[in-house]
């Protein structure tokens, strides 16, 4: 979703219909001013139910999701991270930024805990979707 919308239609309610169920999705949703979140799999009482209560002025988010708060990057796990995105390997990393290997590894295994991802591509992945890298 964009905040275009609301930038432009600032008196504008937004409901987004997604097919998935992720509390990251709901999380980037609310972000851009959406006022609901509905999935796909739920009925269409469900939809006009949440469609009422925004219109009431009322928000209507999934209660199921965990939106647990992030935890920022530091500064040499986002670096590291940006080095991944070149596909540069661990010894790589240690070799550029003259530390070890092993303490390459562990910013790596930070880095993936962090953004909730389960491997170096996911964090990638997911770090050039949330703009915390440039693609």
């Amino acid at each position: 979703m964009d905040k275009k919308i609301k930038t432009l239609y600032p008196n504008c309610q937004i409901v987004v219909l997604s097919g998935y169920n992720y509390g990251e999705y709901v999380r980037v949703a609310k972000q851009a001013g959406a006022s609901a979140f509905i999935t796909k799999e739920h009925s269409i009482l469900h939809l006009a139910t949440a469609i009422r209560q925004v219109h009431q002025g009322i928000s209507f988010f999934p209660e199921n999701i965990e939106e647990s708060e992030d935890i920022p990057l530091t500064k040499m796990e986002l670096i590291i991270l940006k080095l991944i995105a070149q596909d540069k390997t661990n010894k790589d990393i240690s070799n550029s930024l003259n530390i070890s290997k092993r303490t390459v590894e562990h910013h790596v295994s930070s880095i993936i805990k962090k953004l909730r991802v389960d491997s170096r591509v996911g964090a990638v992945v997911k770090a050039m979707r949330e703009g915390i890298i440039d693609p």
